[in-house]
């Protein structure tokens, strides 16, 4: 029989408690709880430092999706990730869960008495959900630490994680909070009493925080408990129902975190009316977090992460911020072990299987995740439903550590937010690409090519890369570790076939990018062969280096067009430089980069793959904003140049002269140098002119030259031992006191522009004198001024 606790008798019944301190005993007994839960949440095993909370984006809509159809193309996927940031902070999260509750006491009840009875039952219950590793005890930890300014009458904060939660024994419900929320702290029969006369009488006193719902296994919250009373002892299952139902504890601001799934489980009656959502980190947090991270490593860490864009946006998911850090703090710090994306994503996956999240996960439940991501990826899918997960045969388990939560909501349902149809995506488009990737390397040789067929579309360019990356020799061990399993046997009889792949790719690719003429190259092709390269580098085989670089043509135009810019990322160049350092160097009779954006450091790395090339008869890169740093950046492979054309590229001065410098120590010189529209000024000519003994023609029209310039011209010209081909110096203001001074040179240059140089008729006239005079006699016709006519 349950015998109710009359509140009035627990002051007579606790005789020589003193309230106050009993309330200290009390508060140091969880707060060193707390800090215990902080610092197993902080101190991950492959860490060598505890991290420090950084600021999580909260929302106060979870996210829906408003579709009646659970397909959807991969273009419009990316709609469904958004930018992480929400519209409440901790601070916020009781006081607009009242909010919620008051509008929606409007809507349900007709008086002003059950409108205050609905308010007060409802609003202090607070549900956060998000998916696995997004932050939600994170936030918990900071509401707990802010309880000041999240419920400011509040003295004494309960948290306790379910997990730690023995769910076969009964209690009673302050021995249930004392055990769990002090773990180890004993209190006696007096202070458990007062323990219970607090609970009743000063509920505002309290905050209780219940970490993992979702971790609460065998507590079935799709059902709901007979009502329970305060003094008796009750299976902790039952007790967890009533307090979120606000039977027990009603005046007690609660806190509860869930994964969607298992929030969505929740009795509709029982269940918390305010639920937000945990959408990770912004940019700032994750800037924070990898500065903790990775230390004094933090900036080359972050250069390499942005090579790839697609890894970056998972950081938004702290746990995969702080795995993706990690295993690239490896690569930095530690001879850059780490060079391919796919290597860094086996590394990830590995450490977040080993991790606290997915500690009761069997590894042979991968692989319905694998068959769900491969068969989604062919038939379009990108939202799953419980049919899916079924017929691929993904546990509940793996469902919630790899995928999110959606709620499917049609018009006349948009406020009930917990209520329709769940389904569920990948946390991102790669951890699809890559789960499918793995499903396709693990099939038998002939069912992989025959699958592999599957995607060989452009749009499908990213999946065939991790394809290629699966089979990289140094990831085999990590792969064995993920799987449990040897996997060189299918990983090497995949290998010829992919190299044909890669071979034919190629071929296919170049043929429409060999024209000189810019407007007619296919800029599709151009990115298309930009995947074969990192194909190759993904998979990192001499042997498929040697054939690809074997079979690439010696002509290859990467230019863009006047109004689309072709645009050259970090990765295209590392790709292009691991081709360039095979055993093989290539010789290229033009690489045209014309209209070009270049994009973090990949000029500087183009620039180190062309210096081990054979040689380069011509590389363009004009109309390219590559600036006066560009220039010096290029100067590392101008050894291998006979022409370097850089029309309007941004280049001042200081570019002259780094291109001058070069000149002066290049063993052969230049066949042609051309500068022309960009400003270099009269002291820019000057160190260019000094090197004029180093290039047959040098262009630099509109350059902003003057008479001055002419002079340092004039001066070193005359005594070359060679003639110098061609100068052309259009469009600069020279006037006529240039005239002098390139009668002084004329005979060490072959043919000379000087078009629109403000020279008048003259000054023309000078000029064709000494031309005539050279032209006499046995070097008739030899030289050659143009735009004095």
């Amino acid at each position: 029989m349950t015998v109710n606790f009359d509140r009035s008798s627990s002051q007579a019944e606790s005789p020589g408690v003193d309230i106050s301190n009993f309330e200290s005993k009390l508060n140091s007994a969880l707060s060193e709880h707390l800090n215990k839960i902080s610092y197993r949440q902080t101190s991950l095993h492959f860490l060598e430092r505890k991290l420090q909370c950084v600021n999580m984006q909260i929302s106060s809509q979870p996210q829906t999706v408003r579709q009646m159809s659970s397909q959807s193309t991969r273009a419009e996927r990316k709609k469904i990730y958004g930018d992480c940031r929400g519209d409440i902070n901790v601070s916020q999260i009781f006081p607009k869960a009242l909010e919620n509750i008051e509008r929606l006491a409007e809507r349900q009840t007709a008086s002003d008495q059950g409108r205050s009875k609905f308010i007060s039952s409802k609003c202090g219950s607070v549900l956060i959900t998000g998916q696995a590793g997004i932050g939600k005890t994170t936030v918990a930890e900071e509401v707990a630490k802010t309880a000041d300014s999240c419920n400011p009458e509040s003295q004494h904060v309960i948290f306790i994680q379910l997990r730690d939660v023995n769910f076969r024994e009964k209690t009673t419900l302050v021995d249930f909070l004392l055990k769990y929320a002090t773990m180890g702290v004993s209190f006696s029969d007096a202070e458990r009493k007062q323990m219970l006369d607090l609970l009743q009488t000063s509920p505002e006193k309290f905050l209780l925080i219940l970490d993992g719902v979702d971790e609460a296994s065998v507590c079935n919250f799709s059902e709901k408990a007979p009502k329970c009373c305060y003094n008796a002892s009750y299976p902790i299952d039952c007790l967890l129902k009533n307090i979120m139902s606000g039977n027990i504890l009603c005046g007690i601001k609660k806190l509860w975190t869930s994964r969607p799934q298992h929030a969505h489980a929740i009795h509709y009656d029982i269940r918390p009316s305010t639920t937000f959502q945990v959408l990770g980190l912004d940019v700032d947090a994750q800037e924070a977090l990898g500065r903790q991270i990775c230390g004094i490593y933090w900036n080359k860490v972050k250069a390499w992460m942005k090579q790839f864009p697609d890894l970056q946006a998972m950081c938004y998911v702290p746990v995969w911020c702080i795995m993706i850090c990690s295993a690239l703090l490896g690569g930095a710090a530690l001879a850059e072990n780490l060079k391919t994306v796919t290597h860094v994503l086996l590394v990830v996956v590995s450490c977040y299987l080993k991790s606290e999240h997915l500690r009761d996960i069997d590894v042979k439940d991968l692989t319905g995740i694998l068959k769900l991501a491969w068969k989604g990826l062919v038939d379009g899918e990108v939202l799953f439903s419980d049919k899916h997960f079924k017929d691929a045969g993904v546990t509940d388990e793996i469902q919630q550590a790899f995928l999110n939560s959606m709620i499917k909501i049609g018009p006349k349902v948009m406020w009930k937010i917990m209520n329709g149809e769940k389904l569920r995506c990948f946390v991102h488009l790669i951890m699809q690409d890559f789960f499918a990737s793995l499903y396709l390397i693990m099939l038998p040789s002939a069912d992989f090519e025959r699958e592999f067929n599957k995607i060989r579309d452009p749009a499908n360019d990213d999946i065939v890369k991790l394809v290629f990356g699966l089979l990289n020799p140094n990831t085999i061990e990590v792969l064995n570790d993920i799987l449990q399993q040897d996997c060189q046997g299918f990983v090497e009889d995949k290998l010829d076939f992919l190299k044909c792949v890669l071979v034919n790719q190629m071929l296919e690719q170049q043929q429409p990018m060999q024209s000189d003429d810019y407007r007619q190259i296919d800029m599709r092709s151009q990115d298309s062969l930009l995947h074969v390269w990192s194909w190759c580098k993904e998979i990192n085989r001499d042997d498929f280096r040697d054939t690809l670089v074997d079979y690439m043509l010696e002509k290859f135009n990467f230019s863009g067009q006047q109004d689309i810019e072709s645009v050259l990322f970090p990765s295209d160049a590392t790709s292009f430089l691991y081709l360039m350092e095979g055993n093989q160097p290539k010789r290229f009779q033009s690489v045209l980069l014309t209209h070009t954006k270049f994009l973090g450091n990949s000029l500087d790395v183009f620039s180190k793959a062309f210096s081990r090339t054979q040689e380069i008869v011509t590389l363009d890169v004009s109309y390219s904003a590559i600036g006066s740093d560009g220039a010096k950046l290029l100067m590392q492979c101008l050894p291998q140049l006979r022409n370097l054309d850089m029309m309007l590229c941004g280049v001042d001065k200081q570019g002259a002269v780094h291109v001058a410098d070069g000149l002066l120590n290049h063993p052969k010189g230049l066949d042609r140098l051309d500068m022309s529209l960009n400003e270099i000024g009269v002291e820019g000519a000057k160190k260019l002119f000094h090197a004029v003994g180093k290039v047959k023609e040098l262009g630099l029209e509109e350059c902003g030259v003057n008479f001055q310039a002419i002079s340092s011209l004039a001066s070193k010209a005359k005594n070359l031992p060679v003639p110098l081909d061609e100068l052309r110096l259009s469009g600069n203001d020279l006037g006529d006191q240039s005239v002098s001074s390139f009668i002084q040179c004329l005979h060490n240059i072959s043919t000379l522009h000087v078009r629109d140089c403000q020279i008048t008729s003259q000054g023309k006239q000078k000029l064709t004198r000494k031309l005539q005079q050279l032209n006499s006699g046995r070097n008739h016709g030899a030289h050659t001024i143009v735009g004095i006519e």
